[in-house]
């Protein structure tokens, strides 16, 4: 575990930006947002049982659709732009959620959390000793029994599908997105170009695209059992031609002690 403030990758701060709020967060549509806290509400514990972490809450859209269902919610992002959003949106929307600027991999909440949710690829932004580490944090962090979801792009289908350049067009700004996969190391490193008037910038993200057989064995090794998997938000089974692998585990040990 760690017992220094852990060090940011370089590349985070640049890429989760003001540009990356304004032509990538604020563009999605209220109907995928409404989709995916509709999958997982059947699987969670009902409110009384205590509060839900939205692990890399970004703008808030889960946590203020959760809280609208009745559940408290505290969110937790690296970016404070974000986290500032967020709090405007909940106030909009007329709900109490907790939005805190903290890096997750200095969680130090003990036994508070009914369950943890990584929803659409928030976890994978570190190096793989932190990213396994952050998974005994969130084991910590959770009461007994206590249920944890990671939503992640499934690498099997990234690589059979895999498209080395894609061109997105919103209303005022262009989107080139390059995309590389190196297999050694389970990296995607995705490039984004914004084209909006005559300005232009570059950002780059490094995301780590674990296959299932890893991502099951750092729960196991940090106290989850898996109780289902999921390739996509209708509930269709996890394959190979699955766009998403949707894990869902219980906490059933102490972290450490598997």
């Amino acid at each position: 575990m760690f017992h220094v403030k852990p060090k940011l990758p370089d590349w985070l701060p640049t890429y989760f930006d003001e540009y990356y709020l304004r032509w990538v967060l604020e563009e999605i549509p209220p109907e995928r947002t409404k989709k995916q806290v509709e999958f997982i509400l059947p699987f969670l514990p009902p409110p009384e049982e205590g509060p839900l972490l939205d692990a890399g809450c970004g703008i808030g859209r889960h946590s203020i659709s959760l809280a609208l269902k009745g559940y408290r919610v505290i969110g937790v992002d690296i970016v404070p732009q974000f986290i500032k959003k967020a709090q405007e949106e909940a106030q909009k929307n007329g709900v109490s959620c907790e939005f805190r600027l903290q890096d997750l991999r200095s969680l130090d909440d003990l036994e508070v959390f009914s369950a943890a949710l990584f929803f659409w690829s928030s976890f994978g932004y570190f190096e793989d000793q932190e990213n396994r580490d952050l998974l005994f944090r969130i084991n910590g962090a959770l009461k007994p029994g206590g249920l944890i979801f990671l939503d992640q792009e499934n690498r099997d289908y990234i690589i059979k599908h895999f498209q080395g350049e894609t061109w997105k067009d919103k209303k005022n700004c262009v989107i080139l997105e390059r995309n590389r996969f190196d297999p050694t190391s389970d990296l995607l490193i995705t490039r984004k170009v914004y084209l909006s008037g005559g300005d232009r910038k570059e950002a780059e993200r490094r995301l780590k695209l674990y296959p299932y057989t890893t991502i099951s064995s750092f729960l196991a090794d940090s106290g989850f059992k898996v109780e289902k998997t999921f390739g996509g938000y209708d509930g269709e089974p996890f394959n190979l031609e699955s766009p998403r692998m949707m894990i869902l585990a219980r906490k059933g040990f102490p972290p450490g002690k598997v």
